[in-house]
């Protein structure tokens, strides 16, 4: 007879019956998780190596605005024209000078514009024991100051790599060689440049000569 109340006992397991078997803990893929997270780590260091990569490559070139210079004048005394060739083999044996990181190599002078300079080659250095060798570019305007022709620095192209002082020290070696003394030419006259210019075949300057007694 039922007494009314629920039975609270646990119902007692028939002779025969298999018992159910343990219940398995669920296993989460450990390896797939750190692929994927692997993989939004290298696109996330991706991107920010690409903005860096932008910002170093801007901050490696650098620019200046041509300024006015009289081009040489065919009426004068004096015309002196020293060719690519001829230029490029001083920059070649100056760059010594020059005070960057690296040795500077494979150095290559070229007039592709009228009134403009181009240096180009290689700086190679190293970083962390790895040698790294990038190309650079600098273009030089040739001026007249003070009766004598110098070059100021247009552009400096470093290749996203900026290299400090190359563009000053490149300067700075070339007014030096340009810094001649024609007096030593023909005694009793002076020597001021009045003009000066690029085309295809090298540097032109044009010089006044005046009697000095």
């Amino acid at each position: 007879m039922s007494s009314g109340h629920e039975d609270l006992t646990e119902p007692v397991a028939r002779s025969g019956a298999t018992p159910a078997p343990p219940a398995r803990r669920e296993r989460r893929s450990v390896g797939a998780g750190c692929f994927i997270g692997a993989i939004i780590l290298a696109l996330l260091l991706g991107v920010v190596g690409g903005v860096l990569g932008s910002i170093l490559y801007a901050a490696s070139i650098t620019s200046k605005a041509p300024i006015s210079t009289p081009k040489p004048d065919n009426k004068q005394a004096l015309m002196v024209q020293l060719s690519n060739d001829l230029i490029t083999i001083i920059a070649a044996k100056r760059v010594k000078d020059v005070s960057v990181p690296g040795t500077l190599q494979n150095i290559k002078v070229s007039t592709p514009q009228a009134g403009q300079l181009q240096i180009a080659g290689e700086d190679q250095f190293s970083i962390f024991g790895l040698t790294v060798t990038r190309p650079f570019r600098v273009v030089m305007q040739p001026y007249i100051d003070t009766c004598k022709p110098k070059m100021r620095v247009l552009s400096v192209d470093t290749g996203g790599i900026p290299v400090g002082g190359l563009g000053d020290s490149l300067e700075n070696v070339m007014n030096s060689q340009l810094s001649v003394n024609l007096s030593s030419l023909l005694s009793g006259f002076s020597y001021c440049a009045t003009g000066v210019t690029t085309n295809n075949s090298g540097l032109v300057v044009s010089y006044a000569v005046t009697p000095t007694a």
